[in-house]
């Protein structure tokens, strides 16, 4: 009888956000590997005791032929504390970070010889820890927050997790933005008028393409966070001001696919005659593409002035006028009250964490209630529950 194969143990401290963030997909690439047990640990347990955490991991798998360790941003502190408890071949810090309790500097590399320690830093790397000649980096023209993502997007962590595997030093990644920029290659496009309504706001239908290599897959719960966003700034204001952002009608794009969307955001409260309106990709909450050197549509519009101090006049983004929507009177300022009503009264559902964090910083940054209003009941859900709930309605009419 044969004896059993040696497995490689791979122990991948778990991001705050499992699924959406950089552990759960390189957790799951390990998984489908058969020559890979795979363990997912809270970076919490390990720094409550790494050494109790390391005994129960080596129960796991008593003889592995391999032990790889791989933590992502503020895990980098607990897989270092144990890729040296258990005594790992090799650990991988990606984008290392540390809380305001302690500095980078203040971490020891292990003192096994044995562990060898492969880092994969962006723009904002910390200097002093990373001398250790006997650590191998490679730094990326990135933001940090950019790395798990471009990491995946790219293509390039398959190959970094067959390299840990087989005990290979990790592949040069001085390609990977230009293979990101390939396999996520993008165009959007403008699919109409842009119109500027009285009450301030700019609504941009548009469409996006997806020119690349790989799906693009839309959606905050979905692992990249993709989203369309739009922001706006005036003739005045360098920097660029009020954001929205959109779903396109299809939320997964294979390569050749093409959908569209309609983005809405409030305009610049300054009197301005001229705006412009960037629309790109979007990392919700991390980054926008744009900034990375990615496709991005802008738009310069002219605001019409024949109305004085009136709201402007509807417009295209050719810069030409229609006719002026009739003068309001200036809306009340909108509370976080108001906020929680449009969840329940509009979309008919609690508030999710990090949709009423970012119309909390609108309200809080003087968007009115009508405008809040408007955001939510053009909101794809908004108009989707519409369209069910007025069907109930059809077949209830027809069923009296």
């Amino acid at each position: 009888m044969s004896g059993a194969v040696a497995m490689v143990f791979a122990i991948v401290i778990a991001d705050a956000d499992y699924q959406a963030g950089f552990a759960g997909p390189v957790a799951d690439d390990l998984a489908d590997r058969p020559e890979c047990r795979v363990a997912t640990v809270a970076s919490d347990l390990i720094a409550l005791d790494s050494a109790d955490m390391a005994d129960i991991l080596r129960s796991q798998v008593p003889d592995p032929s391999r032990t790889l360790v791989i933590g992502h941003a503020t895990g980098a502190r607990s897989a270092i504390a144990l890729a040296e408890e258990i005594a790992a071949d090799t650990a991988l810090l990606v984008a290392p970070a540390w809380s305001d309790d302690g500095d980078i500097s203040e971490v020891s590399r292990p003192s096994s010889s044995s562990v060898s320690i492969s880092v994969v830093t962006g723009m904002q790397r910390t200097n002093d820890w990373l001398e250790d000649s006997k650590i191998d980096e490679q730094r990326l023209p990135l933001p940090n927050a950019a790395l798990a993502v471009a990491l995946r997007q790219s293509g390039a962590m398959p190959g970094i997790l067959t390299a840990m595997i087989r005990g290979e030093p990790l592949p040069d990644l001085s390609g990977l933005v230009a293979d990101w920029r390939r396999r996520n290659a993008h165009r959007i496009e403008l699919a109409g008028p842009v119109q500027c309504s009285a009450t301030g706001e700019v609504r941009v239908p548009g469409r996006i393409v997806n020119t690349g290599e790989a799906a693009l897959v839309f959606g905050r719960a979905e692992r990249d966070r993709l989203m369309i966003g739009a922001r706006i700034r005036s003739e005045t204001c360098a920097a660029w001001t009020n954001e929205a952002r959109a779903l396109p009608a299809r939320p997964e794009l294979e390569p050749g696919d093409s959908a569209r969307f309609v983005i809405g955001l409030a305009g610049p409260t300054t009197d301005a005659r001229d705006i412009e309106i960037e629309l790109s990709l979007v990392s919700e909450g991390s980054f926008w593409y744009s900034d990375l050197a990615f496709p991005a549509l802008r738009l310069g519009i002219a605001r019409s002035s024949e109305h004085g101090d009136g709201p402007p006049a509807s417009c295209r983004s050719d810069g030409a006028p229609n006719a002026c929507d009739p003068d309001r009177v200036m809306p009340d300022p909108a509370t976080l009250d108001d906020l929680s009503s449009c969840y329940r009264l509009i979309l008919g559902r609690t508030p999710d964490a990090d949709g009423f964090a970012y119309y909390a910083r609108l309200v809080q940054a003087g968007m009115t209630v009508d405008k809040l209003v408007l955001a939510f009941v053009s909101a794809p859900e908004a108009i989707a529950r519409f369209d069910a709930l007025r069907q109930i309605q059809v077949h209830e009419d027809q069923t009296r």
